[in-house]
Order: C-alpha cells, then sequence, then structure tokens
C-alpha cells in the first residue's frame, strides 16, 4: 500500500505540498466538498485550494440547508456570502469595487465536486440557491487535459479560484502581487504527472492503447440532455 499524503491526498513519494504557495486573502473562501470528491478522488484540485488559501474553510456534505456552520455565515450580519457559480444575472467581481464602503467580510461559497455533484448539492441546498451568485470572466478553455469537461466555460476548483483572484487584483480589492498565479504551476505539476503516468507501460496508471486527451474525448449525452449548471 502507497502511503498518501494527507494534506495534499497524493501519493507521499508524489507530494505537491512544496510547491502549494500560501496566499492570505482579505476575503474568506468556504469550500463545500461532496464526500466523493473528499473521499475517493485522487486528482481533485480542491484540498489543493484549502492548503493555499489561508483564510478557508472546507465543508463535507450534499445538502447544506441544515448545516450549521454554513448557516453561521449566511446569516450573521457581520457577512455578505457570494456562491461562485454560474447563473442568471450573476455578479461579476468587478462590481465588488462599487461597495468597498460595505464593512462585512465578504464570504465566497465554492462548490468542490464533479459538475453533476456540484449541480445536485446546489439543487438540495435551499439556502445557497438564496444567496448572490457571482462568476468571472473565462478567458480560456481548462487545461484539466486528463480529464474530460462538459463545456468549454467549466474550469475546475483550482482554475476557477485563481481566476476570481486575479480578478480581484485587477479590481484593487485584494494585493497579492500574483503570487495566486504559481498555483497554476502546481496545477501543471499534478496533471503531468498523470499524464506521464498514463504513457507508462511500468506505471499504475498506464493507459493501454492510443492516450486520448481531452479534446479527442466525445462529450457525455447526459451533460447535453439534462443540463450542467443549476438553473434554479
Amino acid at each position: 500500500m502507497r502511503v498518501k499524503c494527507y494534506q495534499c491526498f497524493r501519493p507521499r513519494l508524489h507530494c505537491l505540498c512544496s510547491s502549494i504557495p500560501k496566499i492570505d486573502t482579505k476575503i474568506k473562501f468556504i469550500i463545500l466538498i461532496h464526500p466523493k470528491e473528499a473521499k475517493k478522488e485522487r486528482l481533485g484540485t480542491g484540498r489543493i485550494v484549502k492548503q493555499a488559501l489561508l483564510n478557508s474553510e472546507m465543508i463535507m456534505g450534499v445538502d447544506f440547508t441544515t448545516d450549521p456552520m454554513v448557516n453561521h455565515y449566511l446569516d450573521n450580519q457581520k457577512f455578505r456570502p457570494f456562491l461562485m457559480y454560474p447563473g442568471e444575472a450573476p455578479q461579476k467581481v468587478a462590481q465588488f469595487k462599487d461597495q468597498l464602503h460595505d464593512p462585512r467580510e465578504i464570504i465566497i461559497f465554492i462548490l468542490d465536486g464533479t459538475w453533476p455533484f456540484a449541480k445536485k448539492m446546489l439543487r438540495k441546498s435551499k439556502n445557497l440557491q438564496t444567496i448572490p451568485r457571482i462568476t468571472i470572466t473565462i478567458k480560456g478553455e481548462s487545461n484539466f487535459r486528463i480529464k474530460q469537461q462538459p463545456d468549454s466555460a467549466c474550469l475546475c476548483t483550482l482554475e476557477a479560484v485563481v481566476q476570481f483572484l486575479d480578478e480581484c487584483e485587477e479590481s484593487e480589492l485584494e494585493k497579492l502581487n500574483g503570487v495566486q498565479k504559481n498555483l497554476l504551476e502546481t496545477f501543471e505539476k499534478l496533471v503531468k504527472f498523470q499524464e506521464d503516468c498514463a504513457l507508462d507501460p511500468n506505471k499504475q496508471g498506464y493507459r493501454k492503447g492510443e492516450y486520448k486527451t481531452s479534446e479527442q474525448k466525445t462529450p457525455s449525452k447526459k451533460w447535453l440532455q439534462y443540463g450542467i449548471f443549476y438553473k434554479g
């Protein structure tokens, strides 16, 4: 049995912890992670994000309607909660700049799981449906080459957070000196390692036959039939 690092959840021999930057933000992030993502997903990026963001918490679950920690942040008047998720007329990060006089701490909830998991989490969590949604400007397709994305607008958790922090810095909401971009280097190490394993017949993750990139894979018919995002 391979020894695992219980910080980044990678095999100890391939631990990523030393490459994960420490990012101190004024904005607080609450990462809501699906149980299957937390316990079984080896390639999830949510834990890497949690380790990087000093002002963050992680809560595991599916239905957060009665979760005491989640409701603490939703009900307390000291906080301004938002959900980072596509939706109808969502706010942009730049709009925060017009609200800098507001003394309340900004809380950003992030759903961490596959897109079907995230959709289910939001559908079940009635309390999350009532808070404003915030979205990022997608500047390119996901670089999560070892996973198939259901849409060109879909990024993994780590990529979405980096893009969000980029926009916060551009809007002068955060002063990070670009340290968030170092997370993408950690992410590239994760992706490259898995690609190498898939191509090496001596590795446990070897894929027999021609290795297909995410662009070469056929999109799931379920994504097209049922839609990717929860509309509410």
